[in-house]
């Protein structure tokens, strides 16, 4: 009897931006050697070719958002004030610098999504206050979702009159789903589903990390979250596919994470995977149902599974990570759970908004 091979990862994203750059690709000469009178911020440019949902800055500095800035310091001056985009990796304010004046600078950007039902409710002007509403049904398009990062608190003198680097991380979640076989049959997914996601949870900021000069950011997320779930009515939901043509894997590969092998891709607030409330169970599960013809002219062989999540590692779906799920279709029986670190897929130096 055919089975399925499941290869489940888990992968703990770097969202935060590197802290030793040269800007020298995206900034111009004028705004690096401190004559600019105007505060103005930037973010790394990070590496290209990535795939996915979650991206590089390079498609962030293409969209060019708003970003909003509070200093800390003196919140008469910036208090979740919006910074335009001025163009060539900058978002240029119209407040100047004051000689020999310290400031405490932090930001965020905020992309409420077009999706049925989504929404991004700030709690406090700041921004460490957030409600993020995902949409009630999955559309393979990155528009759909909402999506929110905050950066560190960053130091700077107005003596100095630097662009000042703000290092992002992602608050929501990246989930992924991919499907390959290793055989010449004609695999049919005929139908995908995450099912009993929760689409809504409001998050407050409890530790804000402070970045200093020359730190080596790493794979940990910095900023320090407090999580509660809304699982109210019409809060839970199924993202669904249908009818996609499983690609045989290419000669050489262990795994396809090309977008050809790419079933879905969503984002999703931070969450577990299992979870009991008000005396229910909720478990996120993912549910296939698949043909598989084995010769040309045969009748092909239906298959279904329910695979509850919590049995695979990561256990939660946390923010700041991506999560890759990989099915293989195969002739061997059993589930095999594992854990790859992002570095040793796909590492990125950077964080976006859906593009």
């Amino acid at each position: 009897m055919r089975g399925i091979l499941h290869i489940i990862y888990g992968i703990p994203a770097i969202l935060a931006m590197a802290a030793a750059v040269s800007c020298s690709d995206t900034i111009r000469p004028e705004q690096q050697d401190g004559t600019d009178s105007r505060i103005a911020f930037y973010m790394k440019t990070g590496r290209t070719g990535t795939k996915g949902m979650i991206e590089d800055t390079d498609a962030l500095l293409a969209m060019g958002p708003d970003l909003y800035v509070t200093d800390i310091n003196d919140a008469a001056v910036f208090s979740g004030t919006r910074v335009g985009f001025t163009g060539n990796g900058v978002w240029r304010s119209d407040k100047d610098w004051v000689t020999g004046k310290d400031y405490d600078f932090y930001g965020y950007i905020t992309s409420p999504g077009n999706g049925d039902g989504t929404s991004i409710t700030l709690n406090n002007a700041n921004g460490t206050g957030v409600t993020i509403t995902e949409p009630s049904v999955y559309r393979d398009d990155n528009d759909w979702w909402s999506d929110y990062l905050m950066s560190y608190r960053t130091s700077a003198n107005g003596t100095d009159r630097g662009l000042v680097n703000l290092m992002m991380e992602r608050l929501t979640v990246g989930v992924e789903l991919y499907m390959s076989t290793p055989n010449d049959e004609k695999v049919t997914l005929e139908t995908a589903e995450f099912r009993n996601i929760n689409r809504r949870a409001t998050s407050s900021l409890t530790t804000h990390h402070v970045y200093t000069p020359g730190e080596i950011i790493g794979e940990d997320m910095l900023n320090s979250w407090h999580t509660v779930q809304e699982t109210g009515s019409g809060n839970r939901t199924t993202y669904q596919v249908k009818d996609k043509e499983v690609r045989k894997l290419d000669a050489g590969q262990k795994f396809g994470y090309g977008s050809e092998y790419r079933i879905m891709s969503f984002l999703a607030v931070p969450q577990p995977t299992h979870v009991e409330e008000a005396g229910a169970e909720y478990n996120i599960v993912l549910y296939l149902k698949y043909t598989v013809q084995e010769e040309v002219g045969s009748t092909p062989a239906e298959y279904e599974t329910e695979l509850l999540l919590q049995d695979y590692r990561p256990t939660a779906w946390d923010r700041g990570h991506r999560i890759r799920y990989y099915v293989t279709i195969d002739s061997s029986v059993g589930l095999t759970g594992n854990v790859a670190a992002w570095k040793s897929i796909d590492f990125i130096e950077g964080t976006l908004l859906p593009d």
